[in-house]
């Protein structure tokens, strides 16, 4: 996943305000991509790479856009069996993980994919009436 692929969203790497999503304009894609979802087992899309790099630095403004993309390019790429829902909760646990102070470990082995699997299991397991 190059960055080239995929614009900065971040407010804080990007330079100019216009380059960033309005409110709207975010909402509008990700309606879009919620809608064209079919399975939490799917790869990892650009712009699934994409949103999900806009909400780490969202949540933690003081890690690097850069590298936050580069992270998740790794994770997807170190872990091709599992699915964009998947590598989205291990990021997300990495993230929330306050002695993670750098995005860089994503790729390797930790409680955070531990939990991801966790919640890969749970979604794949047909709910009970």
């Amino acid at each position: 996943m190059s960055n080239s692929t995929i614009p900065q969203v971040c407010p804080k790497a990007s330079a100019e305000a216009d380059d960033l999503l309005t409110p709207e304009e975010f909402e509008a894609e990700v309606s879009q991509l919620l809608a064209e979802r079919t399975k939490a087992n799917e790869t990892m899309t650009p712009a699934q790479g994409k949103y999900l790099a806009w909400l780490v630095c969202s949540l933690y403004p003081e890690w690097d856009e850069d590298r936050v993309m580069a992270a998740i390019g790794h994770a997807v790429a170190s872990h091709p069996d599992k699915g964009a829902a998947t590598i989205t909760v291990a990021v997300l646990a990495w993230a929330a993980d306050g002695t993670n102070l750098t995005p860089g470990g994503v790729s390797v082995p930790g409680g955070h994919w531990v939990r991801a699997q966790t919640f890969a299991e749970s979604a794949a397991t047909p709910p009970t009436a």
